[in-house]
């Protein structure tokens, strides 16, 4: 038996799974690419650059050839989480990628979180503890295809490849509630974490 090939394929089917899917909407290299020629080379953003495997002290390397989460062995514990960026312009766009940049980077190195002040609000819930686990976390960044629209003058940096995840057989999704401009996956070996 043949698998039709995708201009062949029903209306909302996928030849390929979900689990490929993933893969491929979060290594978004070549979006990080367009983000970098647009200007966001500063920005240090979490999906361009990130990491390997677990060094066996229960942290993964944030810095490497591939963001953290691409190519380490599945985890027990996984959240994948998208956004609508309600960001005003392109530096606070670049702003927030700085922002989830440094966060991931610190939770995934674990350690004592910033004491902020007396007046300023905890830095961290505290629900793991005065000092973070690294707990072999990886954080995954991916962009959606509607960042690229005309809000932050990025429409013409689209990748090519980028689209809108198509509907899977035995979907019952909310339209309003799909896709998203910014996705991240969240990873360690435990759940709490």
């Amino acid at each position: 038996m043949t698998t039709p090939s995708q201009d062949q394929a029903p209306q909302g089917s996928c030849p390929f799974g979900r689990r490929t899917f993933t893969k491929t909407a979060l290594g978004v290299g070549a979006a990080g690419a367009a983000l970098a020629g647009a200007g966001f080379v500063g920005a240090g953003v979490a999906g361009s650059t990130p990491a390997a495997a677990d060094t066996g002290d229960g942290t993964v390397p944030f810095h490497g050839p591939h963001q953290a989460g691409i190519t380490t062995p599945a985890p027990r514990a996984t959240a994948f989480v998208s956004f609508d960026v309600i960001a005003e312009n392109r530096a606070e766009l670049a702003d927030l990628l700085r922002t989830i940049t440094e966060r991931a980077r610190f939770l995934t190195a674990g350690g004592t979180p910033a004491d902020l002040g007396v007046g300023a609000p905890p830095s961290d819930s505290g629900l793991l503890g005065p000092e973070l686990p690294a707990d072999d976390l990886t954080v995954t960044v991916g962009v959606g295809a509607s960042l690229f629209d005309d809000r932050y003058g990025l429409a013409d940096r689209m990748p090519r490849h980028l689209k809108p995840m198509r509907t899977f057989p035995n979907d019952n999704l909310d339209a309003a509630e799909c896709h998203g401009d910014l996705s991240l996956q969240l990873c360690a070996a435990n759940s709490d974490t």
